[in-house]
C-alpha cells in the first residue's frame, strides 16, 4: 500500500467535509424558511392560504393514517 496516496487525498477529503457542512447549513436555512412560511399559511385562517399548506404537508408527510 502506498501511504503517499493516502496523504495526498487528505486535503480533498477535508474539502469534502467542509462542503458537506455548507450544504447542511444551507438546507437547514431553506427548510426553516419553508416551515415558517407553511406555518403562517396554516394559521392564517384564510382557506386560500391554508389549503395549499395542508396539501403540501399531506403530500410530503404521506397520506392520512388508516384505521
Amino acid at each position: 500500500m502506498n501511504i503517499g496516496i493516502v496523504f495526498d487525498a487528505i486535503p480533498r477529503m477535508l474539502g469534502g467535509i467542509v462542503m458537506t457542512f455548507q450544504l447542511l447549513l444551507l438546507s437547514l436555512a431553506i427548510g426553516t424558511m419553508i416551515a415558517v412560511l407553511l406555518l403562517l399559511m396554516r394559521i392564517s385562517g384564510r382557506w386560500w392560504l391554508s389549503w395549499p399548506a395542508q396539501f403540501y404537508t399531506y403530500v410530503f408527510r404521506g397520506c392520512l393514517k388508516k384505521n
